[in-house]
């Protein structure tokens, strides 16, 4: 019985202290956001609520599960490798992926949009996903058509 409280605080002490330092999340809304209810209602298809941007290709998203449950969780967009941020093999590289980055938090920072699970999960066991933009536009494809996906080469 110890062991279950002690776990609880831990969670409720999680919970109380995370901040999200770009905006503001208001869990009714993501709850309650009838925007998406048709998208939404398919299975593998959850509302979220996208509150960091990792670089170009990875978010951290607070996602309704169902039954009011909420969790957050990584994710690696399906489909789309963008540039480096982090250890990028040369200058142009780390250029290319910060310009990634920024469109990504352009497009995708302190939204509600709908994510779509059930792919396997990636190299680094994140939890791969697709993302719908608020106009159905699927965020790899718009990404990998709009030049900020990686390159293969870079001249260095």
């Amino acid at each position: 019985m110890k062991f279950y409280k002690l776990i609880l605080i831990i969670c409720l002490l999680f919970i109380s202290t995370n901040s999200f330092s770009a905006g503001t999340f208001d869990q009714k809304t993501l709850l309650d956001n009838n925007k998406y209810n048709k998208l939404s209602s398919n299975v593998g298809y959850y509302p979220a609520f996208i509150y960091h941007i990792v670089d170009g290709d990875t978010v951290d998203a607070i996602v309704c599960v169902g039954f009011g449950f909420i969790t957050y969780k990584r994710f690696r967009i399906y489909n789309l490798d963008t540039p480096e941020t982090w250890r990028p093999s040369c200058e142009a590289e780390k250029i290319h992926g910060e310009k990634a980055k920024e469109e990504a938090k352009r497009l995708l920072l302190n939204k509600y949009l709908i994510i779509r699970t059930g792919f396997a999960q990636g190299y680094y066991c994140r939890e791969l996903a697709d993302i719908y933009l608020p106009d159905g536009t699927n965020y790899s494809t718009y990404m990998n058509s709009n030049g900020f996906a990686k390159k293969k080469d870079y001249k260095k």
